[in-house]
């Protein structure tokens, strides 16, 4: 599982286990978060490495079922998202959305935890630099006595 579904992954274990005596209620929340971008990325289309900076913006909504079932879906866009490439100065306009889900059965003695991430990023040159559009999926499934059952991971990187 990536370093990021695993990071939310623990986060939503912690939050069922602070929220557990609403467990047995139906519970809804969504939350907005806006948070900075600066960060390298190597473009394999060209081989070259793009500075990165703007924000994104997450939108999450979260509920509790009446049966326990636990439901977590985000959002992210990114927001005035620009790239520079390093070694010819190439602008970029970034567009990108990324959006995914966890379902968890949850009870103390155990419970499935199912998670999936879709994230497609479109780097488009200001000029004569070739575009690229990278795709990302993964999904886990982890069952009650917490094996991992199913661990998909597919990276695409296209070039044009």
């Amino acid at each position: 599982m990536s370093k990021k579904l695993s990071v939310i992954a623990l986060s939503l274990v912690l939050l069922v286990v602070a929220s557990a005596p609403v467990l047995a209620d139906s519970f809804n929340a969504s939350e907005s978060i806006i948070y900075p971008v600066d960060t390298i990325w190597q473009n394999d289309c060209t081989g070259e490495l793009i500075a990165i900076t703007g924000a994104r913006h997450m939108v999450i909504r979260q509920s509790i079922d009446a049966s326990g079932r636990w439901h977590y879906q985000f959002r992210e866009t990114f927001q005035n998202l620009s790239g520079t490439g390093l070694s010819t100065g190439t602008n970029y306009r970034v567009a990108a959305v990324d959006q995914g889900g966890y379902n968890w059965d949850f009870s103390f003695t155990g419970g499935q935890l199912s998670v999936t991430n879709v994230e497609q990023v479109r780097f488009v040159a200001q000029g004569e630099g070739p575009d690229a559009v990278l795709k990302l999926f993964t999904h886990a499934t982890v069952d009650a006595n917490n094996v991992l059952r199913v661990d998909i991971e597919q990276v695409e990187l296209i070039c044009n």
